[in-house]
Formats: C-alpha cells, structure tokens, sequence
C-alpha cells in the first residue's frame, strides 16, 4: 500500500511539476518583458546616433550633428505612433516635411522608423544595434543614413508598455539644413 502511496505522490509531483514548466514556457514573451530589465530610451536615442555615424565615417562620409530639437520631432513621432496604433511614416495627417516644419526646419526631414517587440534584447545597446543593422539591411533606409547631403540627426524611442508585449518604436530623422 506504501508503495502504491509513494508512486502516486510522485506522479502527482511530476504531472504538477510538468504543468509549471509547460507554463513558463507559454509564458516566455511575457516574462522577457520582465526579467531583461528596463529599457533606457536616451540611451537607446544616443546609442542609434553613434551606430549611424560610424556606419556613415565607414563609407568615407562626416559624421551628422546630434539635434535635440530633431530628436524631439523624432521622440514625438515614436509617441504618435505607439498611442494611435498607426505605425507609419504619416501620423495625424502630418508627414516628415509637416513635422520639420512645425520644428522650424523649412528644408524638411527624411526619416527611417522602425517598431521591434522588446522580448530578447537586454539592453539599450542590443537594440541600438539591431535597430542601425535592420535600417542598413534596407535600402532606402541605408540611403538615408549615408546621404550626404544630411547634416544633423535626431532619434526618438518610445518604450510602449500599456500593452502585454512591450513594443519600442523608433524615429530617425535627418535634416539638410
């Protein structure tokens, strides 16, 4: 009788102990969110910065003068997009001219954006880094980063947690004037 006691206890323990695994494992993209740490989105700002630059001195191009004011319209457009669910390049009927020009920048912007879930990166830099790769991997976001005709730069990040996988969405703007 013990023994048949002990064997059901342990089939018990095991099927119960399975079950919190199997879990766990279903609730891997939520729990990233949680055990990667914070994301710093002046860090991530600054990062993308420096990653596009150095990608734009290794073509033989000058470097592009940090804006805050552009990074501010950048900031603003990673917000509009993460808070109206339109992840566009046109938010609120304003496109990167509009916006440019609301700031005072009459010559316009270009822009690259960009929208990655924040499961699987552990910090500022990671995604610094897969941000700068994705936007060379394409080319007319490379054409932007290596125009030469740009010069100043601006990045916004907006970190959007109202939502159970953590999004971060990205704007990089570029200025001739």
């Amino acid at each position: 009788m013990r023994d048949g006691l002990g064997f059901m206890v342990w089939y018990v323990g095991a099927f119960v102990l399975s079950l919190f695994v199997l879990g766990l494992y279903l609730a891997q993209p939520y729990l990233s969110n949680i055990f990667v740490g914070e994301l710093d989105h002046k860090a991530i700002e600054t990062a993308v910065v420096q990653l596009t630059n150095a990608e734009r001195v290794s073509a033989g191009l000058d470097p592009l003068a940090y804006s805050e004011r552009v990074s501010e319209v950048a900031r603003t457009h990673s917000e509009s997009m993460a808070k109206t669910g339109v992840y566009a390049h046109i938010v609120n009927g304003r496109d990167p001219s509009d916006r440019a020009g609301f700031a005072g920048f009459p010559c316009g912007f270009a822009e690259n954006i960009h929208k990655l879930a924040r499961s699987g990166f552990g910090d500022a830099e990671d995604m610094a880094e897969k941000l700068v790769k994705d936007w060379m991997a394409s080319p007319a976001h490379k054409r932007n980063i290596l125009d030469s005709n740009y010069r100043r730069i601006g990045v916004g990040v907006f970190v959007d947690d109202s939502v159970t996988e953590i999004w971060v969405y990205s704007t990089q703007n570029f200025s001739p004037c």
